[in-house]
């Protein structure tokens, strides 16, 4: 009796094809972690972006303000004859320890896109030499720092300082 050739089939084993879609999945997992990851950092970016913009319209509109009281004998702080609305700000330091939710503009109207976010500023008399030294007198210089929160968080923290000297803008 003859026999007659094996033909040997042509295709994947079992184990091959358990081995091939285990590898497919990791690569797969992998890549959406990876994914995940950049649109994560993507959003955190935008944030911070927001954060530092809503920061600087604040100090941008603080730096235009006089060093000093321009009519009053000048009382660090707000004076007495000064609204709690910041369109009555007419010096630096009026914006001591001013803190709103949600930002606005100087006429009160609030900031699109920022529901939930916090602004707070800071001023203090520092020393010429060393900005970063609080004086308990006028030295001639102040320091401001506006900080940006979103939800509680600090999101950014812009600082300048002004001196007596230097004109309005």
């Amino acid at each position: 009796m003859m026999r007659l050739p094996r033909h040997r089939r042509a295709g994947f084993s079992l184990i091959e094809v358990s081995l091939s879609t285990l590898f497919v999945g990791v690569m797969l997992a992998t890549s959406m972690r990876t994914v995940g990851s950049v649109l994560s950092q993507r959003t955190r970016t935008a944030v911070d972006a927001r954060a530092q913009q809503a920061a600087r319209q604040l100090l941008t509109e603080i730096l235009a303000r006089d060093y000093v009281e321009p009519t009053q004998t000048p009382v660090f702080g707000r004076e007495s004859s000064e609204a709690a609305s910041r369109s009555g700000f007419d010096d630096v330091d009026d914006y001591h320890l001013w803190d709103e939710t949600p930002p606005t503009d100087r006429a009160g109207v609030a900031l699109t896109g920022l529901t939930g976010w916090r602004r707070k500023v800071t001023v203090a008399y520092v020393s010429p030499a060393n900005p970063d030294t609080t004086s308990g007198t006028d030295q001639g210089t102040k320091r401001i720092i506006v900080e940006a929160y979103e939800n509680s968080t600090l999101r950014a923290t812009v600082r300048a300082v002004k001196c007596s000297g230097w004109p309005r803008k």
